[in-house]
């Protein structure tokens, strides 16, 4: 290891250290901006750093996703890409990847575009819709940037697209899957797709008015050949405002 990559990763590690203490002591603004990730060599544009700085600690901090598991030329479907914060991370990871970004939220599309320009990262194709079950259109309800989900309540409407039509036949190294709710439709309507998929993490989210069983989304996944599971990042909140989610965890789903 050069002197170099040792300056790189001391910055990456401090830079990290600095938000979780920012985070920790409550000192985290909710106001936009654009903050360069030490280390990382890129800057990154966000409309919440609070929410930010969560995302960055938890994909960049844990991989959560387990990025680092991929091989160098991979193919990823990052449903759910929020403003990029994995798929940038997956391209700094593995620069020779070819990521599909999907995002339905049009605030949140700006940022995403904004931020591949940015990187710049070849190879990321950003898809303007949320997944789902068929090919139409729903409507987003969201209290947060991170949390937009479709609801009859909603009063934003989008185009939906699904795994089919994402995939069209290729093979997928990692589906990464945050999608605020609507995943048991998803893998349930897809079970052919999920057999070109290696290896897959869905973040599981429960509401008060709408939840599928993580039991379900499991059966689903079973019969599209994936047997070995592991549930992480266990996380339950005391919202009041029912566009939030009551529970959320990780599911990683592989084969043997």
């Amino acid at each position: 290891m050069t002197i170099r990559q040792l300056a790189k990763g001391f910055a990456r590690r401090r830079f990290r250290a600095n938000l979780l203490s920012e985070v920790q002591n409550k000192q985290v603004s909710r106001s936009p901006g654009v903050a360069h990730l030490h280390g990382y060599g890129f800057n990154m544009a966000f409309p919440d750093r609070l929410i930010w700085a969560n995302q960055i600690l938890q994909i960049y901090g844990t991989d959560c996703y387990g990025v680092h598991q991929l091989p160098e030329k991979c193919t990823v479907v990052d449903a759910g890409a929020n403003i990029g914060a994995f798929s940038l991370f997956v391209k700094w990871a593995r620069p020779a990847s070819r990521i599909i970004a999907i995002e339905p939220s049009p605030a949140n599309l700006k940022y995403l575009k904004q931020n591949i320009v940015r990187f710049p990262a070849q190879e990321i194709e950003v898809v303007s819709a949320a997944l789902g079950a068929a090919v139409g259109s729903v409507r987003l309800i969201g209290a947060v940037s991170d949390c937009f989900r479709t609801s009859e309540k909603g009063e934003e409407k989008v185009n939906v697209t699904t795994l089919h039509e994402i995939m069209t036949g290729r093979t997928v190294d990692l589906l990464k899957m945050d999608i605020e709710g609507a995943e048991g439709g998803v893998l349930r309507s897809s079970v052919e797709d999920l057999r070109m998929v290696r290896r897959t993490v869905i973040e599981y989210h429960r509401y008060r008015d709408h939840s599928d069983s993580m039991g379900e989304m499991i059966a689903a996944l079973e019969q599209a050949g994936f047997d070995r599971f592991r549930v992480y990042a266990e996380t339950t909140f005391d919202w009041s405002d029912e566009a939030l989610p009551v529970y959320c965890c990780h599911v990683e789903a592989n084969r043997s």
